[in-house]
């Protein structure tokens, strides 16, 4: 695990040490064990990296790694699960390895497959190879997009690193905010595909490749989510399948060189990774969890004490401050390259900063919800398709928009009445989200000035026959986790120096939810994760309470009434360069005092102008004269 950056050029690039130096002490907090960079022999090649060791400790796997008697060079970013059993092939193709590490087996694989190799990688990475023979570079992300990857192509010059931040301090790689982009993150709270929310970079998105030949760039997906297979198999028979895939994915996860723990929530999640983990591991497993003493709403410590005590592990309980939370704020959203809205990253960010005083690899168990119908909206998203069934469209559609006049926007459950005015078995409404068209207007009325539009509806494909759970389901995996959970636990953990994995995220167990696991198995309107509940019932305790869901929350709205936040958030959207318009802001507050929930909405704002402010953000296209964008 570990942060890397580069640039590559068709002639030799201007570069010198200060550049070099200054971006690797942007993102040590991703490798603080080791740095070191490389440059090819005609100075067209930067490769700069930060380890983190985790697997081989040695020198021997620093990177940037070499195979010079190859011509080969990688800079690498993540985990190869199964790097084991990759090196059992390679060993039979009589090549000599000089390291353990997962780093030489990756550069291998390369070396013996070409671009085919990325078919038999099985981990969370991001990573980019020169091959000198081929004079080419290869970039590539995971399938889930557990591991970040931006680039930036200008003058003919490949520019790329884990975080922006390694790039944006040179005067010749400046950081503007680009106006489309931020429409995005103001819809949906994250800016989704390869778009970034500043002007002129780009992210690579999960289950690509890119290769530059120092003429141009080609990106391509090397993965796809696969097709949902029309199957009868039994509910016992999946879940044997479950089982196995899901003790595969927790065995290879807890090999490492390295002190290692799983995070405890009490949720279902977490308990079931916590339970096989115990029955793997030939040593006691090492448990955390936090604890709030001081807020009874926030603390579930003795919901993860149960299991902990069920299975025997090595528990920790670290206790906390939600002042804590508060005061760190501004130095949080600093390892946020694009913001997101997403409130838990304060409690995700406190438990992996507590995590990393004891170990440095932790699992957790994210991605369980979007694989197997664990979100609320799932359930009513179903509810809501069979009740739009019992009345004509026409009907609904003029009952519905007399009830929306009188709901404010932001009201929890609005979004499912509004949903009900459309084809359910065609549209789908994305229900994440936050500020539409003319919201937008009200708070940036200097920025352009958006169309109405339907964004917050999309089509389902007709390959899944009006299945509204499957459509959320994929939705949700190539857009909510990618672009905002796994944002949010890739740098709350490398803030801290610590490897987060998530067995859930296995490519096994992702291809085996989507292709064999029928809807019927995920959500239905009163249940969620039915399968993988059936799966817990042979492991957890029979006091375990499967209606909770549990994860590390913040009470946000609570915040944002009163306290020390609100002062806060007062005190940063005063600011003269705050680029909001002050009379909505207002309006958003008065609301919220009212009773209207915008914590999430005022937060996105919050998050939004410390971000600006933190990386001296060039606002200038906010300031553009009123025209119409499609």
């Amino acid at each position: 695990m570990c942060g890397f950056f580069g640039a590559a050029k068709d002639k030799p690039l201007d570069l010198n040490s200060n550049w070099i130096k200054t971006g690797t002490e942007k993102i040590i907090h991703r490798g603080p064990d080791a740095q070191g960079s490389w440059v090819s022999e005609n100075n067209n090649v930067l490769f700069a990296h930060n380890r983190l060791s985790i697997i081989d400790l040695s020198a021997d796997s620093d990177q940037p790694f070499l195979r010079e008697d190859l011509g080969l060079a990688i800079v690498f970013n993540g985990e190869i699960y199964n790097f084991k059993i990759l090196r059992s092939e390679i060993l039979k193709h009589k090549i000599n390895l000089i390291t353990s590490s997962d780093t030489e087996i990756l550069l291998l694989s390369y070396h013996l497959w070409g671009e085919d190799f990325l078919k038999k990688i099985k981990g969370m990475f991001s990573f980019a190879i020169y091959d000198l023979k081929e004079n080419k570079i290869i970039m590539a992300r995971d399938i889930a997009g557990e591991k970040p990857l931006y680039y930036q192509y200008k003058d003919n010059t490949l520019y790329f690193a884990s975080e922006l931040k390694a790039l944006i301090h040179d005067e010749e790689i400046p950081a503007i905010l680009d106006p489309l982009s931020l429409k995005d993150y103001l819809r949906y709270g994250y800016v989704s595909g390869d778009d970034c929310i500043l002007e002129g970079f780009k992210k690579l998105e999960a289950g690509s490749i890119l290769i530059f030949d120092f003429e141009k760039i080609v990106v391509q997906k090397f993965w796809n989510l696969p097709n949902s297979k029309s199957n009868k198999r039994s509910s016992k028979d999946l879940i044997d399948e479950l089982d196995s895939l899901l003790n595969k994915s927790i065995e290879q996860m807890l090999v490492a060189d390295v002190p290692l723990g799983v995070l405890l929530s009490g949720g279902l999640d977490s308990s079931l990774i916590v339970a096989i983990a115990s029955k793997i591991s030939s040593e006691k497993i090492n448990t955390f969890t936090i604890s709030f003493p001081n807020n009874s709403s926030l603390d579930e410590s003795q919901h993860a004490a149960l299991i902990a005590d069920y299975f025997g592990t090595n528990h920790n309980v670290l206790e906390a401050n939600p002042d804590q939370l508060i005061e760190k704020l501004a130095h949080i959203c600093s390892f946020y390259d694009e913001p997101i809205v997403d409130s838990s990253m304060l409690p995700t960010w406190l438990v992996t900063n507590l995590v990393s005083k004891h170990c440095k690899v932790a699992i957790g168990g994210d991605g369980g919800d979007e694989l197997f119908g664990g979100y609320i909206h799932y359930s009513r998203l179903s509810a809501c398709q069979k009740i739009a069934k019992l009345m004509p469209i026409t009907l609904r559609r003029l009952f519905i928009d007399q009830i929306l006049d009188r709901i404010p926007k932001g009201s929890n459950g609005r979004q499912y009445i509004d949903c009900l005015k459309h084809n359910l078995n065609k549209k789908m409404p994305i229900i994440a989200r936050y500020f539409d068209s003319d919201e937008i207007n009200l708070l940036l009325p200097r920025l352009y000035d958006f169309e109405k539009d339907n964004d917050f509806f999309i089509d389902i494909p007709d390959d899944l026959n009006g299945d509204i759970v499957q459509a959320a389901t994929r939705h949700d995996f190539k857009n909510y986790l990618a672009e905002d959970i796994l944002v949010k636990i890739d740098r709350a953990s490398m803030s801290n120096s610590i490897e987060l994995r998530a067995p859930f995220l296995h490519k096994d167990i992702i291809e085996f939810a989507f292709s064999n696991v029928p809807s019927r198995y995920k959500s239905s309107p009163f249940n969620k994760k039915i399968l993988l509940k059936k799966l817990a019932k042979r492991y957890l305790p029979a006091s375990f309470d499967y209606k909770r869901k549990q994860g590390f929350d913040v009470p946000i709205d609570e915040w944002l009434r009163q306290g020390r936040l609100r002062v806060y958030f007062e005190k940063i959207m005063h600011q003269k360069d705050c680029i909001f318009d002050y009379k909505y802001l207002t309006k958003l507050l008065e609301d919220h005092d009212s009773g209207v929930n915008n914590g999430e909405r005022l937060f996105s704002l919050l998050q939004l102008q410390l971000w600006i402010n933190t990386y001296d953000v060039d606002t200038k296209n906010v300031y553009m004269p009123k025209h119409t964008i499609s």
